[in-house]
């Protein structure tokens, strides 16, 4: 058995300037191919639209587990690594590691592979052919290579381990994920568990909204608490004005996938995953108990804001008699937020007009100003009015974040997001849709709290926002598998049909997900607020990967108040704009 630190067992691949080895390294002979070892170490650089190659020697129920990253400083977002048995087309692995995304320096994605024969296996690293890549070094770290024997051994280990024989007995088995069974007797046990809660959050941990099965669960769990506990709002991480756009067209009768679009994200909206879900909404839009769909996104999502928000917000204002920037197209404050909405270079163009360098745009407080008197001097009854001043706050802060000129203490313009996220959730839940039950729908790394117990420290989540506010009476659900692919609904044409593996063995150590799949759950639920009051081991620290799908050691129960778990994830794929 090798156990090596990650360090010592680093293979950096390469193409040369003219030696470009081809994709599924069909024309190098084998022994001209560099070899896979636990100890090697080579230094190289890849480029857009090229490939190399080397050979993996393993005997039959060997494994290896290896970590494929991109280093710090290195311009390509995307390396594809692909496994082929030997003379084989098909890949049996395709992994693509990438750096970034949003979220900050990822670790590295993982290769787990145990080999179903003795065999030279291929292994291809490549970057895409796509307009953002550039040459980049990659890097695998092999931190761990066992015998058949060895690999035999652990799986035993985990069956009899007494974490298992615990989940086994408190785990509560799913009978299934399909957002279109409306049989709920398997989940009938989440009367007891959720009784009292005012708001539940679904978070999905695969990066990129690419898990299919993730997001089947979650569209399932919102059917059951719409008609079977009382939730008739459904708040999307997406446009607080788009979504309130959109259930207005929804109702009227507007095709159900362009009223959701209105105000969401090309992810979700166009998801594969998702779709069952648009249906069930448009379904229940005028019956008698509505699941009503909103969102708490500060981002202007989705197709509405940009046409919209502008021409709104002075109809607005006007019929209530003031007199604001707003209807003056060449003020500053009109300026700026159309830039803001239009994106890119136009925003960038305003502001190095409007807001010189060193100094603060006095915009957003303006427009808090704003909002504040329209909601204050608004008459009893006028929701409109109470709405649009939300609207207007939270554009306020968007301008500021896009500005940078948020508190400097709140870190990242990530972070920022969250917050103002949390803003928007805490005002839906307490004024908007006072006395209301609410669905949150949304990535955990927005849903979470006590984000300082996980790997992204320093960050924040909408979802503390929102315990602040709430309490106990939120409730927290992260996903989580074991093995399958994620997909991506906005690959480019380039990289169709994208998948990615999700290696069932991430680390060295003893993952939730392992010791699930070893008590045998195909699907299941396990509750970390109950098990952490009743001082289980799931109280306390223990590995588990329920965040970008990465294993993590963290005290869980603090951050999640469930897990849910799915043996083997479906990846997503996207759909057309219009049916």
């Amino acid at each position: 058995m090798f156990s090596l630190h990650p360090l010592a067992a680093v293979l950096v691949a390469t193409v040369m300037n003219g030696n470009v080895v081809p994709a599924q390294c069909g024309i190098t002979p084998l022994e001209e191919l560099r070899r896979i070892e636990p100890l090697a170490i080579t230094t190289a650089t890849l480029r857009p639209a090229e490939a190399t190659c080397f050979t993996l020697p393993l005997r039959r129920g060997e494994f290896i587990r290896a970590g494929i990253a991109i280093p710090p400083g290195n311009g390509s977002r995307y390396v594809r690594l692909r496994l082929f048995a030997p003379r084989a087309d098909t890949p049996l692995v395709v992994i693509w590691s990438w750096d970034g995304w949003g979220f900050g320096r990822q670790p590295p994605a993982v290769l787990a592979f145990e080999a179903p024969a003795s065999a030279s296996y291929l292994v291809e690293l490549s970057i895409p052919p796509v307009s953002w890549s550039t040459t980049s070094q990659v890097r695998i770290e092999v931190d761990e290579w066992l015998s058949a024997e060895q690999y035999r051994e652990r799986q035993r280990a985990l069956r009899d381990d007494p974490r298992t024989r615990w989940l086994r007995d408190n785990a509560v088995p799913l009978r299934t994920v399909d957002p279109r069974d409306e049989d709920f007797s398997d989940l009938e046990f989440l009367r007891d568990q959720l009784a009292g809660i005012r708001v539940v959050l679904l978070g999905e941990g695969s990066p990129g909204h690419g898990g299919g099965s993730e997001q089947h669960a979650k569209a399932r769990l919102v059917r059951f608490l719409h008609r079977e506990l009382g939730f008739d709002v459904l708040l999307f991480e997406g446009s607080l004005l788009g979504h309130s756009l959109g259930w207005r067209a929804l109702r009227s009768g507007v095709e159900p996938r362009t009223a959701f679009r209105m105000g969401q994200y090309r992810n979700a909206s166009l998801s594969s995953h998702v779709q069952p879900l648009i249906e069930y909404l448009a379904r229940e839009a005028n019956s008698a108990r509505p699941l009503e769909l909103a969102g708490f996104d500060d981002e202007f999502a989705g197709t509405a804001p940009r046409d919209s928000l502008v021409p709104r917000l002075r109809q607005v204002l006007r019929q209530r008699g003031f007199q604001d920037s707003f209807g003056d197209s060449a003020s500053a404050a009109t300026r700026l937020l159309t830039g803001l909405l239009e994106g890119g270079e136009s925003f960038q163009r305003q502001r190095r007009q409007l807001v010189p360098e060193g100094t603060r745009s006095a915009v957003p407080d303006s427009m808090r100003e704003t909002a504040r008197r329209l909601e204050h001097g608004a008459p009893a009854g006028d929701r409109e009015a109470v709405f649009w001043a939300q609207v207007i706050r939270s554009a306020a802060n968007r301008l500021e974040r896009g500005l940078g000129h948020y508190p400097p203490h709140w870190g990242s313009a990530m972070a920022a997001r969250d917050r103002y996220m949390a803003q928007n959730l805490a005002w839906l839940s307490q004024t908007w849709y006072a006395g209301r039950k609410s669905i949150v729908w949304a990535h955990s790394i927005h849903v979470i709290r006590n984000i300082e117990e996980t790997a992204q420290r320093g960050g924040y989540s909408a979802g503390q926002g929102l315990w602040d506010a709430l309490g106990e009476q939120t409730f927290v659900i992260g996903t989580t598998v074991y093995q399958g692919s994620d997909g991506w609904v906005l690959a480019p044409s380039d990289l169709l049909p994208y998948r990615t593996d999700l290696a069932a063995d991430r680390h060295p150590g003893i993952e939730f997900e392992e010791l699930m799949n070893a008590a045998g759950f195909e699907r299941a639920w396990v509750n970390l607020r109950a098990a952490r009051r009743a001082g289980s081991w799931l109280g306390g620290p223990f590995l588990a990967r329920p965040i970008l799908a990465t294993a993590e050691v963290a005290r869980w129960s603090e951050v999640l108040d469930a897990l849910l778990f799915v043996r083997t994830q479906e990846p997503v794929f996207g759909v057309p704009e219009r049916p």
